[in-house]
C-alpha cells in the first residue's frame, strides 16, 4: 500500500511538470526556442519540422524519470510478500478453562466439573515444549490459499482484517441432526445430496485463526457431550471457536464439556 502512494505522488508530480512545460512551451513561437545542443543542426531540424518531438527531446528527462520511477515502484508493489511462508507451532495459550452446561444452565463448581471430566486426554492440553516438538507448520502457499502440515488437502484463506478463515477443498459428509455441528461456530453452507448415498450433505471442514500471515493463532476447542437419551458419549477436539448458541440446544439433561484453546504459529 505505501508503495502504490509513492508511486502515484512521484508520477502526479512529474506529469505535472510535464504539462506545466508543455503549457509554456505552446505559448512560445518557434523562433523563441533555444538550440537544445551543441548538435544544432539535428535539433533544429526537429524544432523546425517537429515541434512535438522537440518538446519532447527537451524534456526527455523528466518523462525518463516518471516511466523508471512507475515501473519501479509497480514491480515492487506487485511483488508484495513472498510466498511461500511458512509458520511454525509455537505456544498454547488457554482462552477458557473447563466449561460444563447441562440442561442448558452452566454448571461452575469445579469439583463438578473435575468428576464430569475425569481423565478425557483432549482436556490435557499439551505444555509449550511438547507443542515444539510436534513441529506442525503452516505454509501459506499464497495470500489466499495455505496447507496444514497434517493435512494434504489445500485450504482456501478469506482474510477480513486480522481473522482469517480456511475453507477445505474437500467436501465432506454430514448428516441431520449431527451433535457436533452445533458447536462449530464457523461452518460451510450444507450442500443437498440425494438419500441414497447414506446421507444427505456435503460441505467443507472451516479453520479459524486471528493474526497475520505471520503470526497467527488457530482456534481449538475440546469437547464431551452425553446426550441422555441415547446414553452416547461424543469426545474430541476440534479446530474452531465454539458457539455458545449451541448450549440452547441441549435437552433436559444433555451435558457438554468444552475448553477453548489457541496454538500460535510464527514463521522464523
Amino acid at each position: 500500500m505505501m508503495g502504490k502512494i509513492v508511486f502515484g505522488t512521484i508520477f502526479v508530480f512529474n506529469m505535472i511538470i510535464v504539462v506545466r512545460k508543455l503549457q509554456e512551451y505552446g505559448g512560445k513561437s518557434r523562433k523563441d526556442l533555444k538550440t537544445c545542443d551543441s548538435r544544432g543542426k539535428t535539433c533544429e531540424d526537429v524544432r523546425a519540422g517537429k515541434p512535438l518531438l522537440y518538446f519532447i527531446y527537451m524534456n526527455m528527462k523528466y518523462l525518463v524519470k516518471t516511466v523508471l520511477v512507475s515501473t519501479l515502484l509497480l514491480c515492487a508493489c506487485d511483488k508484495g510478500v513472498d510466498y511461500p511462508i511458512t509458520l511454525y507451532a509455537s505456544e498454547l495459550s488457554r482462552v477458557s478453562e473447563v466449561r460444563l452446561f447441562t440442561s442448558k444452565k452452566e454448571i461452575f463448581d469445579s469439583d463438578v466439573i473435575k468428576t464430569f471430566v475425569g481423565n478425557y486426554e483432549y482436556f490435557e492440553l499439551p505444555t509449550t515444549s511438547e507443542i515444539h516438538s510436534l513441529n506442525e507448520t503452516i505454509s501459506f502457499i499464497s495470500a489466499d490459499s495455505a496447507l496444514f502440515e497434517a493435512l494434504t488437502t489445500g485450504f482456501t484463506v478469506k482474510k477480513d482484517a486480522n481473522q482469517f478463515l480456511f475453507y477445505s477443498s474437500l467436501l465432506s459428509n454430514a448428516y441431520l441432526g449431527d451433535i457436533v455441528w452445533p458447536l462449530l461456530k464457523y461452518t460451510d453452507e450444507l450442500v443437498s445430496v440425494p438419500p441414497t448415498y447414506g446421507f444427505r450433505y456435503l460441505t467443507k471442514e472451516v479453520r479459524v485463526g486471528y493474526g497475520s500471515y505471520r503470526n497467527l493463532e488457530i482456534c481449538f476447542f475440546s469437547y464431551v457431550l452425553l446426550k441422555y437419551e441415547d446414553l452416547i458419549a461424543t469426545i474430541g477436539r476440534i479446530s474452531n471457536e465454539f458457539n455458545e448458541e449451541a448450549i440452547n440446544t441441549l435437552q433436559l439433561r444433555d451435558t457438554l464439556a468444552i475448553q477453548e484453546y489457541r496454538v500460535r504459529f510464527i514463521a522464523k
